[in-house]
């Protein structure tokens, strides 16, 4: 009865997600542009807070890449929700796999905003315990096409725009960081 519960719960939270994204997108100019990429290396350094990283990277026009989501201090895990931005002028997204933590799936995503430049995820551990991963371990891989000319570079980050960040353990929510990360086109 609790996997049906919590599963429900998961549901509601991806159906509420996409609605309140595509409010967001509709108040927003659809004109607009993604900020610009900024040039930042990705911070590894363990004070004991949970993150997630992505591995600046470089791939050539045309191929195809993909990046592993990372953890540092993944201890207790309950919860996860964010959406990952990137620049849709640049990256096409592909698909994502190697899925390492139990009960996540493609299906604890939300890929409608992805051209773009925008995924939802919203992920939760149906037995309540919370995973434990081990620091710098992939949790998941983003993957995408380059299309943007060789030179330029799109940023992927984490937001909490339109879907907010949140994160929690078995006591509630918890503190997250991460920076943003780039994939150079060559």
């Amino acid at each position: 009865m609790k996997k049906i519960f919590y599963s429900l719960i998961g549901i509601a939270i991806l159906v509420a997600c996409t609605k309140e994204q595509d409010q967001a997108q509709n108040n927003s100019n659809e004109q607009q542009e993604p900020q610009t990429a900024i040039s930042k290396t990705t911070d590894n350094q363990n004070d004991g807070t949970f993150s997630l990283y992505i591995d600046k990277t470089e791939v050539k026009n045309g191929e195809e890449i993909c990046v592993d989501i990372n953890g540092k201090n993944f201890k207790k895990i309950v919860s996860m929700q964010y959406t990952l931005r990137w620049d849709p002028n640049l990256l096409t997204f592909k698909r994502i796999e190697e899925f390492k933590i139990k009960a996540l799936s493609a299906q604890n995503f939300n890929t409608t905003r992805a051209s773009k430049g925008l995924l939802i995820k919203s992920w939760f551990d149906p037995a309540i315990q919370g995973i434990t991963m081990d620091d710098d371990m992939p949790i998941y891989s983003l993957c995408f096409e380059a299309i943007g000319e060789s030179g330029t570079e799109s940023y992927i980050y984490f937001s909490g725009d339109p879907t907010i960040i949140e994160m929690s353990d078995p006591s509630g929510e918890i503190s997250f960081k991460s920076e943003q990360s780039s994939i150079t086109i060559k």
